[in-house]
């Protein structure tokens, strides 16, 4: 029996995450602590279970295609093939399917493409659950909130995930599921109903905006800078039409960074890009740096949670060397938030 740690990194959401899905029905799984006690490897067994979901999928295609039909033992079987047998050309014929035609036969064929959907949903779902519990690995248990997820957002979610096809998608709908029990009230209905009506393709447009993401909540709005990086104004007139970001079509929209230093004597504020800093400084107290924006969208901020960016330094350099224009010293930096601030180093003049 090999040697196990008390605990493994993200245990407490990966096990949170298997409660939740299994009390609201989505079996199937075996949870983290059974693996855990059997000594086995956790990648191993879900890389067993889904395989055997695909397995499962193959049978039920089979279903519904009509080669295959589950038995009064509850096994599933061939359908023996029946040809329209006649004379000499009897081997070149194939009997043509006979559609139900009373009632009886529409009802049955209906129940078993009702029971064969169920059961791709829930197949779906189980897979989904699983790249949950991945998104958990490396998650603090610090991190992880002891509050219940509300079964109304559940029932959303599962309803809104549950037809998902595409593997992004899937992808999406699990860091969805993660955050929010890591941390409930992370993400709104609206949001999940925003992931449902959106395609796979929508969804990679969208993640465009995660390396340029300015504070969380704003793109800096110059043409040069974001044409090269194939945002062209169709393309950021698509993503407010999505609902993405707003401003584009309102020519004055501007944030104000005011001051943030605290010894009265000079100028300081920073914007971030996930660990990147554009640290802005002056000599007057009572400068105000005025950036032209197109600002991100609360279903916006969400859904760019869900992606795995890292900064375009090329972009961030472009957009200090505007700021500095405005008679300011700026200078890149690497941070880390803490807490409620953010800890800059290695900061270089632009």
């Amino acid at each position: 029996m090999p040697l196990l740690p008390e605990q493994f990194p993200g245990e407490k959401l990966a096990i949170k995450i298997w409660e939740t899905v299994t009390e609201k029905g989505i079996g199937g799984l075996l949870s983290p602590w059974q693996i855990k006690r059997e000594g086995r490897a956790k990648a191993e067994v879900r890389r067993q279970e889904l395989l055997l979901e695909e397995q499962a999928r193959q049978e039920l295609e089979e279903v519904r295609a009509g080669r295959k039909l589950l038995d009064r033992r509850g096994r599933l079987v061939e359908v023996q093939a029946t040809a329209a047998i006649s004379d000499e050309k009897a081997s070149e014929k194939t009997a043509l399917p006979v559609p139900p035609m009373d009632a009886r036969e529409l009802l049955a064929l209906a129940l078993q493409d009702g029971a064969v959907r169920e059961a791709q949903r829930m197949l779906t779902l189980r897979r989904i659950a699983a790249y949950a519990e991945e998104e958990a690995e490396g998650t603090p248990d610090d991190f992880v909130s002891d509050e219940a997820v509300d079964p109304d957002w559940f029932a959303r979610w599962r309803r809104n995930a549950e037809d998902a096809t595409d593997e992004l998608l899937r992808r999406l709908w699990a860091r969805v599921l993660s955050g929010e029990v890591q941390q409930p009230k992370s993400f709104s209905f609206r949001t999940l109903d925003f992931l449902r009506n959106i395609s796979a393709k929508e969804a990679n447009l969208i993640q465009k905006l995660g390396p340029i993401a300015l504070n969380e909540n704003f793109l800096y709005r110059e043409p040069k800078i974001l044409e090269p990086l194939g945002l062209h104004f169709s393309f950021l007139m698509e993503l407010q039409d999505l609902g993405v970001i707003a401003g584009v079509e309102a020519l004055g929209m501007a944030i104000t960074l005011n001051n943030q230093a605290t010894d009265g004597l000079s100028f300081l504020n920073g914007i971030r890009c996930h660990n990147k800093l554009i640290l802005i400084t002056s000599d007057d107290p009572n400068k105000q740096v005025k950036l032209p924006v197109y600002a991100i969208t609360r279903v916006g901020k969400e859904i760019l949670k869900l992606g795995r960016f890292s900064a375009n330094i090329e972009y961030l350099t472009a957009v200090g060397g505007l700021i500095k224009n405005m008679e300011c010293k700026v200078l890149l930096a690497d941070c880390e938030v803490v807490g409620t601030g953010i800890r800059y180093r290695n900061a270089v003049e632009l």
